[in-house]
């Protein structure tokens, strides 16, 4: 019915029937008269007053209006607000009646719904925009350049369309808008951030007025923000909604659209903007759009809900995984952050480099933390995972060669029994195949991050030795010194330090030196440190806030060899990348090459008194081995055996996508061509999903002083005396719940069988069948055969299966060891994603559901079958499949518990509670208030549930919430708005 009107007859009859009878103030019949003039635009409906138009229709060629709706369909008439008739079926009926009487015919098509807009089209109806110069658009707002033209100006209105609304931890809230009437020009983005409460729908078309800002990113206080680059935003002083788009502007498809630049951050000192040459510009000229990602590849673990990625497949400076390996001249700036807090969590998502994402990643660039980076907009496509597994190294452990490693353990302490303690053991025993010698970096002290003013680390050594041991390992020794009370770096509290573990069936800390103090120096005399283990230097200014080298002289089947421990200054502090300072200034590798010739001058000062001496020097040099650090280091002394790896196996870590060397392994010269390398990859390449136990890959290096191999007969007995069994975390000989780790080779080619004296409990290759609930415990012994060319010998072990628990109370199973098998029952009081807080009448814990697939909700009373562990010192219990988990009963909530602040403690870990009376004192950082109840006790009130739930400076009836734990502290975590109570 509704035809397209040829625009003469539309201009026609308009002109004659209206617009000039508007003129004459002859604009209204008895019964009906003219409102306005609707037209169809790209971007919608928009509303013309029958007097502005009658006034652009008679002003001719030149009127903006005029012009305006010369491009645009006449699509309608309105005779009010609540009846608008379509401008075609008009122009129908005018020509077809008879005394072509036009205020009788809008009078007849009144009364006939066909006639009529639908409601949908008269909401969708917006006012009309402001014309011409008056109009802004984003490009606008933008310019060419990483600063606005308008910055520190009140502008508007500004149009664009709604893109994406945000609402996000560390950004302020508001919506991204796109152009309406782009500029064509690629080098001025046509987008960008509007900050305001407002909360307009995606895919509306808005009007902004308000004032210019260059907003920098919110970091913690001990970050600068000086040399931040900035992102653009309008402060909304005026938010209007004039229509709605037919559909969002299209995405630019990286590698199509846009050519990332590949090698070039920046080559001009900011001084010119090159956004086809340069990734700073070609960055920021996108910023505030809608970016699409071409079947990324990752690039990253998953780290603070981030991944980063590159846009198809890695084809150069590509590491053994798919990887980007860092290089002397090329930061790879291809690399890109994604944001993707909505739609996965670093706890439960397993992106491992490598792994490819089979669709295309859509979000909006912005720009925080040092990086532009792609906010996701939509849920991730499928990841299609890599085949990539965590290695086991390729140096074999031969009785006459001596293998020393070095492993950065990340703050390892007291506080990492169990979980992280079991993941790090596992990798010396089974991955690295039990060093002689280990090199520890971040070792904290026996209270953790508690700054008690406890030094020693003797306790947090033995968590780690226990766990050695049970995991099938030697039982190790440790040797350190320790450091002066928070003056060396690293967390407040926690005292860092690097330390020695060594197998005293291998080697021995060697007699004759006493023991340095934290600040002795270490010196070498008469062919021996005159301590052991002694401090290099301490007193010097290159180790102000930094960890002192630690040196230790070890014999090996009667040979000395000096092996140091470093962890040099970390880059904190650096000019980032993408930052106003270009080229980017390195500042703390000054304070590196410092303590880099302090270490060289130390072992300079050893070959001189005696150049047969052998040194090995290990650790986290926080700098890579192309570096200027590394070469002061090495001076005329030194190897670096990271050099003679492969170029794809040259990392030990990866920062934003950078596969990089960090830690290093250096011999004296003599020692190089009879020693070997291995950077064992188990870590830094997979998520915690995927066991990562540190954020560093260890190293390996075996070293040959020709001493003669042994006989077959010799490797038998050695073999059969240091055969142990590997268990669980947990477990142990006398209580086996889960299955054993049975070696099958040992040292020197030596062959490992297994025989079971009963396979119904534990078969030969140590998998385990526990006894039912009702039944008893089984006692199994496991005869192990070792034997090489003839040679053999058998060794038996007596374990006992323990049988199956019936179902436990919370509190019972929170007492379980970590890894112990659990049944529990309670009802869901808080979900986090893949997260269930649940409690009963005893206790609270958290379930992990690995497989998200359970959709329980709040209220549900559910039985879990699973594991028990501990995650950040928070107690769970953890479900590999949603098959393990089933709803018992289906009602409410349990009632919160009333407590006050000083009872927010591990008595309450997982439970619902309320505390009354709040007062919000102010920003704890990272998202979280401190607050104080009734009794001026402090708290924290946590952001693990739901953002911003409170004010600061304002006072509440109660907030309720479930107790949890982070970062050294029990907090209190609402739930939703209604949790807090005015």
């Amino acid at each position: 019915m509704r035809k397209t009107p040829m625009k003469v007859i539309a201009s026609a009859t308009l002109l004659s029937t209206i617009a000039i009878p508007v003129a004459a103030d002859a604009v209204q019949a008895e019964e009906v008269s003219i409102e306005s003039v609707v037209l169809k635009t790209d971007t919608g409906l928009v509303r013309v007053s029958l007097e502005d138009f009658s006034d652009a229709m008679l002003s001719g060629e030149g009127n903006q209006l005029l012009t305006y709706i010369a491009e645009n369909e006449l699509y309608g008439i309105a005779l009010n607000s609540d009846s608008v008739v379509y401008y075609d079926d008009f122009v129908d009926e005018v020509l077809s009646s008879p005394g072509f009487d036009v205020f009788e015919v809008l009078e007849d098509m009144s009364d006939q719904d066909d006639f009529l807009f639908t409601d949908e089209e008269l909401d969708g109806i917006g006012e009309l925009p402001p014309l011409g110069e008056d109009l802004l658009q984003p490009h606008d707002i933008q310019g060419a350049a990483h600063f606005s033209p308008f910055e520190g100006e009140s502008v508007g209105p500004v149009e664009g369309i709604v893109t994406h609304v945000l609402d996000k931890q560390y950004f302020p809230k508001g919506f991204y808008i796109y152009s309406t009437n782009e500029d064509g020009d690629v080098a001025t983005s046509e987008g960008v951030f509007v900050k305001t409460d407002e909360t307009p729908e995606v895919g509306s078309i808005v009007q902004v007025t308000g004032m210019v800002e260059e907003r920098k990113p919110s970091l913690p206080s001990y970050m600068s923000t000086e040399f931040e680059l900035t992102t653009t935003q309008i402060a909304a002083s005026e938010v209007n909604v004039t229509g709605v788009a037919d559909e969002l502007p299209d995405t630019v498809l990286l590698g199509k659209d846009r050519i990332q630049p590949t090698d070039v951050i920046d080559d001009d000192g900011l001084e010119s903007f090159d956004s086809e040459e340069d990734a700073i510009d070609f960055y920021e000229s996108l910023e505030g759009m809608r970016v699409e990602v071409p079947k990324p590849t990752v690039l990253s673990p998953i780290k603070y809900d981030e991944i980063t990625v590159t846009a198809g497949k890695v084809k150069e400076d590509r590491s053994q995984s798919g990887g980007l390996l860092l290089t002397p001249d090329d930061p790879n700036p291809e690399r890109l952050i994604v944001d993707v807090e909505d739609y996965a969590s670093t706890a439960t998502y397993p992106a491992t480099v490598g792994d490819q994402f089979k669709g295309n990643i859509t979000g909006i660039m912005d720009y925080d933390y040092s990086n532009f980076q792609l906010i996701a907009t939509e849920e991730l496509p499928e990841l299609k995972q890599s085949n990539y597994e965590p290695e086991t190294t390729t140096i074999t452990s031969e009785s006459n060669k001596l293998r020393v490693a070095t492993y950065n353990v990340e703050n390892f302490s007291t506080d990492d029994a169990g979980d992280k303690a079991n993941r790090i053991a596992e990798t010396i025993t089974d991955n690295m195949k039990n060093p002689d010698i280990l090199s520890l970096v971040e070792v904290q002290d026996n209270d953790g991050s508690e700054d008690s003013g406890v030094t020693s680390a003797e306790e947090s050594a033995q968590v780690l030795i226990d766990a050695i041991e049970q995991a099938g390992g030697p039982t190790y020794e440790y040797v350190e010194v320790e450091p002066v009370n928070n003056e060396e770096g690293g967390q407040p509290g926690g005292n860092i330090r690097v330390g020695f573990l060594y197998n005293p069936d291998r080697v021995s800390l060697k007699d004759g030196a006493p023991e340095g103090g934290s600040l002795e120096a270490v010196g070498y005399e008469n062919d021996d440190l005159t301590l052991n283990p002694g401090r290099i230097d301490p007193t010097n200014e290159a180790f102000e806030d930094s960890r002192i080298p630690l040196a230790a002289e070890f014999t090996f089947q009667g040979e000395d060899v000096i092996v140091l421990a470093n962890h040099f200054n970390s880059k904190g502090g650096d000019d980032a990348l993408y930052g106003l300072r270009q080229p980017a200034q390195q500042g703390s590798e000054v304070q590196r090459h410092k303590i880099a010739q302090v270490v060289n001058n130390f072992v300079d000062d050893i070959m001189e008194e005696d150049p047969d001496a052998n040194v090995v020097v290990t650790g986290d040099m926080n700098d890579f081995q192309f570096s200027e650090t590394l070469d002061i280091l090495k001076g005329d002394v030194l190897t670096n055996k990271v050099d003679s790896l492969p170029e794809d196996e040259q990392y030990t870590y990866v920062f934003q996508g950078n596969s990089q060397v960090l830690d290093h392994i250096l011999v004296n010269n003599a020692l190089a061509d009879d020693t070997e390398i291995d950077i064992v990859h188990i870590n830094a390449e997979f998520s915690e999903v995927e066991g990562q136990a540190s954020d560093h890959d260890p190293l390996l290096a075996k070293i040959d002083f020709g001493f003669d191999p042994l006989t077959a007969k010799e490797a038998v007995v050695v073999n059969k005396e240091s055969l142990s069994i590997g268990f669980s975390g947990g477990d142990e000989a006398t209580s086996v719940t889960q299955d054993l780790k049975l070696p099958t080779s040992g040292t020197d080619g030596v062959k490992i069988s297994w025989e079971s004296s009963d396979d119904s409990y534990v078969t030969d290759e140590g998998n385990v069948t526990r006894p039912a609930a009702e039944a008893e415990d089984q006692t199994v012994t496991l005869t192990a055969t070792i034997k090489k060319k003839g040679e053999r010998a058998t060794k038996t072990f007596d374990v006992t299966v323990v049988k199956e628990l019936g179902q436990v109370s919370i509190e019972e199973a929170r007492t379980l060891s970590n890894d112990s098998s659990v049944i529990i029952s309670g009802t869901i009081t808080a979900i986090d994603g893949k997260n269930f807080y649940i409690q009963d009448g005893t206790a609270g814990i958290i379930v992990r559901d690995w497989s998200g697939e359970f959709a329980g909700e709040v209220g549900d009373t559910i039985k879990v079958e699973g594991t028990k562990t501990d995650y950040n010192g928070m107690e769970q219990v953890e479900v590999e499949a949603a098959a393990n988990i089933s709803v018992t009963d289906e009602g409410e909530q349990p009632t919160p518990k009333v407590i006050t602040a000083d009872e927010l403690n591990e008595a309450h870990e997982g439970m619902l509670v309320t505390i009354e009376d709040v007062s919000v004192t102010g920003d704890a950082g990272y998202g979280e208030y401190n607050a104080e109840d009734s009794q001026q006790q402090s708290f924290i009130i946590d952001n693990e549930l739901i953002q911003n739930a409170v004010t600061i400076d304002e006072s509440y009836a109660s907030v309720t919430g479930v107790v949890h734990y982070s970062y050294g502290a029990y907090k209190l975590a609402p739930r939703m708005e209604a949790d807090v109570v005015k």
